[in-house]
This record gives structure tokens, sequence and C-alpha cells, in this order.
């Protein structure tokens, strides 16, 4: 059965409605991305800080924690990225949740430390009780699980079995950061935050995986292997963890090896297959003429 073609009328009135639906949805999505901004530094989507000034710019969570550290490193104090205004922090001891405020202007520089080991000797004593709470819990945690896991770290990373020497090149493999130590022995200044063990008297630490970046230990954050065994109950050497640690690393480093025909197929054969091509052309064209 024929069917009756539309009309040439009605679709054309149609095309303008088109053209303004489209328009209005591209309106909408300028509207929204103005309305909920990305993240100033990645271009991300939140979860995003509340910030204590007036700036309307939008942070994440890990950006500006990242902003913060870099600050403090950097002056010695927490500053907003923004308008570098002095930002007042606090943590929650049970929590370790952070809060942040405005400095007071009659003395916007004194109201929280304002060195950079002053910031560590800070957050090391606001954060003691919450890392033993979390070494308990995941001394449970492994235990139940009958497997060797990595403790998490008060800032949210992940506490992972660090030889002296890693966090050594930590900060002695940053011409910046050796400078702001101020001819300071980066060696003495690495202790437990639970007893307060030196790297002097240690082979290795179980240190957060964010190194010096985390605004909660702009030093980073080290726990001693005795301090570890006495939260978590785990009776595991650090050095056998350390061992461990490495080689699954160097597992996931390492590419397997691809074999010889694999190779050759893949570097040489294309290459032959164009200079076999080209020949098959010069004796075409040369037999042409």
């Amino acid at each position: 059965m024929l069917q009756a073609l539309p009309d040439q009328s009605s679709t054309d009135a149609e095309a303008p409605g088109s053209a303004s639906s489209s328009q209005k949805c591209l309106e909408q999505v300028e509207l929204d991305s103005e309305l909920n901004p990305p993240c100033a530094i990645c271009f991300g989507e939140g979860p995003y800080v509340s910030l204590p000034c007036k700036c309307a710019t939008q942070y994440c969570v890990p950006c500006w924690d990242h902003a913060i550290a870099s600050s403090i490193w950097s002056c010695g104090l927490a500053r907003c990225p923004s308008c570098r205004l002095s930002i007042e922090v606090d943590v929650d001891v049970e929590t370790c949740a952070l809060s942040f405020a405005t400095a007071p202007e009659s003395s916007p520089d004194t109201c929280s430390p304002t060195t950079l080991l002053g910031w560590q000797a800070f957050f090391a004593k606001k954060t003691r009780h919450s890392h033993e709470r979390l070494l308990k819990e995941h001394g449970v945690s492994a235990a139940a699980a009958q497997q060797e896991l990595l403790p998490p770290c008060a800032c949210g990373g992940k506490l992972q079995p660090t030889s002296i020497r890693e966090r050594l090149l930590q900060v002695y493999g940053d011409p910046h950061k050796v400078g702001k130590l101020q001819g300071e022995n980066f060696k003495s200044l690495m202790s437990c935050v639970l007893c307060g063990a030196s790297a002097e008297t240690c082979t290795a630490f179980w240190s957060c995986s964010k190194g010096l970046t985390a605004m909660m230990h702009p030093l980073g954050r080290d726990i001693c292997s005795a301090c570890f065994q006495k939260h978590t109950s785990l009776e595991i050497p650090i050095e056998m963890s350390l061992a461990n640690f490495e080689q699954e690393k160097e597992k996931k480093e390492e590419a397997p090896a691809k074999p010889m025909w694999t190779r050759w197929r893949l570097e040489i054969l294309p290459f032959a297959v164009l200079v076999v091509a080209v020949i098959v052309m010069l004796v075409v064209f040369i037999g042409g003429c």
C-alpha cells in the first residue's frame, strides 16, 4: 500500500523549532556549567570543599589538599590558592575531619602553625588517636582476611612499607623541598607519629602513599614496626612486608617480554611490506613506459 508523503510545508515549519531546541540545550549546558563549575585545578567533578573565604572558585577535595600542602611547603602558611588569604585549619580528633576558617584580621598569620615543622607536629598530635584506632581496626580486618593488607592513613591514603632510602629520596630528589628545610637533616626529622622513634634507629617505616603531598603530613607520615605490631597485633616483620611489597610492585611494572616472532612481525614486517609495494609500483611504472 502506498503511503502519503509528508507535507513539505510541515517539515519546513519544524526546522526552526529543531534549531531552537538545540539552542536551548546548549544554553542549558552553559547554565549548568556556570551553576556547577568544575574543579579549578583538575577540571573534575566533586566532591568539593566548602571554602572559608569569599572565592567563588571550586576545588575538589584532593586538589585542595595538595594545594594547601604546597602552600605550607612554600611559605609555612595555609593559604587559599586563589585569593591567598590565610586559613585556619583544625582537625577533629575522633574522625580526623578537617575544618577551615578565615584567620582573624588582627593576627592572620598566627592562628595556625607558621612553619613546616610546626604543621607536622600539629597534625601528628591531632591524628595520633585516629591512627591507633585505624591500626586496631586494620589488625582485625587483616586477621579475618588471612592476608596482608595495606592499612589506611588518617589522611585517606594507604600506609605501605617504605625503606628509609626511599623516604629520603622524596625530599632530596626535589631541590625545591631541600631548600625549604634550611639545612635540616631530613633523616633526623622522620619519626614515628605514635612513639617518636627516629629514622636513625629504624630500617623502614610504614609510610603514607601520599608522601609529602597531603596537608595532614607535609613531611610524610611514618609509623614504626614496633607500634604497627603493637596496635594491629600482627606479628609480621616490616622487612618481610617491605620485600613482599617491592616484589608486587616490580611485577606490576614489568611488562611480559614479547616472543621474537611477535617482535619481528610487529617491527620488521610492516617495513618489508612497504618496500615490496614500492618495488612493485616501480616495476609497473617502468613497464608502462
